[in-house]
């Protein structure tokens, strides 16, 4: 795999279908947390030779690291995470990625609503078309619906694993 344009610990990489993977956030491995995004495009079945590099595109509107980093649809959530300095946050921020073929796009980050607590070293995962924050330090769940017009964004916390399907 090509290297990245910033070296980073505790990022979070996703892959979406269309064969781009997305470097989120991470930090130095001390105190210092990182807000950039590298993308890159490349198949499922690559070799990593050829022209398949990392490229920057738009930051993350807030630094973190040890966050979850979650693929709904076309969309990729980040939620929560440690900033510099080490500060728990609850924050929740949506990227709408470039297109495809446009190579000077950087894509959104866009502020939704926070998750009702904050939390670190926590899984996400998505669940039908939900976003199912797995906190297992406290044993609760975050369960969060998005809507396609962004009208309705709630967040439910349940106690305990058995009832968040």
């Amino acid at each position: 795999m090509p290297s990245l344009d910033v070296a980073r610990h505790l990022l979070r990489i996703v892959w979406l279908p269309d064969g781009r993977a997305f470097a989120i956030g991470g930090g130095d491995g001390k105190q210092m947390c990182y807000n950039n995004v590298e993308m890159m495009t490349c198949g499922w079945n690559t070799d990593w030779v050829g022209d398949s590099v990392w490229r920057k595109v738009a930051e993350m509107l807030n630094a973190r690291s040890v966050f979850a980093a979650i693929v709904l649809h076309d969309l990729v959530f980040v939620a929560g995470g440690k900033t510099t300095g080490g500060v728990v946050i609850s924050s929740v921020e949506l990227f709408t990625q470039p297109a495809v073929d446009d190579q000077l796009a950087l894509g959104q980050w866009t502020g939704i609503q926070p998750m009702p607590s904050p939390m670190y070293c926590f899984s996400g995962v998505v669940f039908g078309e939900a976003v199912l924050i797995l906190d297992l330090n406290s044993s609760k769940t975050q369960r969060y619906r998005p809507s396609r017009s962004n009208a309705q964004m709630q967040w439910t916390t349940t106690v305990g694993f058995a009832g968040w399907v």
